[in-house]
């Protein structure tokens, strides 16, 4: 790592943002925050970084509780 880089959150942030761009393709929960967000008329890049941050909240939860992924757990009503 660069050493100006030390402690950055810019290899997170980037691996995060690359999972979300194909995760509405194969993740039937983030596909659906996707599409509702695109039918209120939010903008691609908004609809993005919101399910950017429900993939964080999502894998900090399975994280904490030591689980795999559960699509019932996490599916939005």
């Amino acid at each position: 790592m660069h050493p100006h880089r030390v402690g950055s959150r810019a290899p997170v942030r980037t691996v995060l943002c690359m999972a979300t761009l194909v995760a509405p393709r194969g993740n039937p929960v983030i596909r659906h925050t996707y599409q509702t967000l695109g039918a209120r008329g939010k903008k691609r890049k908004v609809a993005l970084v919101a399910c950017m941050r429900k993939f964080l909240t999502i894998l900090h939860a399975m994280l904490k509780h030591r689980t795999y992924w559960q699509e019932q757990m996490h599916a939005t009503p």
